[in-house]
């Protein structure tokens, strides 16, 4: 064994050391810079903001970074949404303005067309303004003034330029332009007032009305002298008066038929009731007396024609046998 010993407890600061020696030094932590208030914050979102500032531990520093963050978020979208109405309102604008500048070409060319149509419409008339009216045919020049005519689809209406009286009906009036082409038209007239506000206007005499009635036999006559007068409104009512009196006498006529007949089933059942009671109906039926209700009340009556009194019905003259007493039973 060797007399030099060796103590650990000595050795080991040595080798400590060594180690120590060895290792490169660590470097000094670098510090993290401030915010810089002069650059401009990046945005970030509500949510992100919210889970931020719930750390408990969140610091005045990153407190004050996050509300500015949001700040700078909400001016984007201020800024975002100006500029996309601006934007919008830009386009309608545009939009509108076009819209209009095509509806005023569009009205500029339909007004021209209309020009042009007008002139040749006048052109032609000035060509064949000496020309005969169709068959039959007079010139209107405001004969009837308020009969209006389509010219065309989108032309608008205009006097009739031909008419003349129906020859079908004497109420209506046919007119046309006169065109190749052209459709004929039908237009009510009436009698024209030629009294003024203040005269006194007479009933209508009672030969007029004869005449215009429908059973006059001198009717003709009286057409034949209307129409000579030239005026059409005068014939047009004239013509109504004599079929509305005709429909008023055909329907008179109906009900004196209707009334007639009406008596004439009276006396038929004035027959059937008479052989009932003959045939003591009412006694052999009694039991279903009941079943008349409150209407079945009272003694037997009727309602006679023309307004007669009601009374109680007596046998009719031909029912056949004599007649008896009481209820008019036949007497034994």
């Amino acid at each position: 064994m060797s007399d030099i010993s060796i103590d650990a407890s000595i050795e080991s600061p040595v080798e400590i050391v060594e180690v120590a020696f060895l290792l490169p030094p660590s470097p000094a932590p670098i510090p993290i810079p401030p915010p810089a208030f002069n650059e401009e914050p990046v945005p970030i979102s509500p949510r992100t903001a919210l889970s931020v500032i719930s750390d408990p531990n969140i610091t005045l520093n990153t407190a004050k970074d996050i509300v500015q963050a949001l700040v700078q978020t909400c001016q984007n979208h201020t800024d975002t949404h100006l500029s996309k109405v601006n934007a919008l309102k830009t386009y309608h604008a545009q939009e509108r303005f076009a819209l209009q500048d095509a509806l005023e070409r569009r009205v500029e060319s339909r007004t021209e067309e209309l020009a042009a149509e007008l002139t040749r419409l006048r052109e032609n008339r000035d060509q064949d303004g000496t020309a005969d009216p169709p068959e039959g045919y007079i010139e209107n020049l405001g004969r009837i003034s308020d009969f209006q005519i389509p010219l065309g689809p989108g032309l608008g209406r205009a006097q009739a330029r031909y008419v003349r009286l129906c020859p079908g009906d004497a109420t209506m009036v046919e007119g046309t332009m006169g065109g190749p082409g052209d459709f004929t038209y039908l237009h009510t007239v009436y009698a024209q007032s030629r009294s003024q506000p203040e005269d006194w206007v007479e009933p209508l005499p009672n030969w007029l009305l004869t005449l215009a009635s429908g059973s006059c036999a001198q009717w003709p006559a009286l057409l034949r002298e209307a129409r000579a007068l030239d005026d059409w409104g005068l014939v047009a009512d004239l013509a109504r008066h004599r079929a509305t009196s005709t429909r008023v006498n055909d329907l008179y006529a109906a009900r004196e038929g209707i009334n007639e007949e009406i008596a004439t089933h009276h006396e038929r059942l004035d027959q059937i009731r008479w052989r009932l009671e003959l045939a003591t109906a009412a006694d052999r039926l009694a039991f279903c007396e009941r079943l008349a209700g409150p209407e079945g009340e009272g003694p037997p009556v009727r309602v006679a024609l023309h307004n007669q009194k009601q009374q109680t019905r007596q046998p009719p003259p031909s029912a056949g046998g004599r007649r008896g007493s009481g209820r008019g039973r036949l007497a034994n």
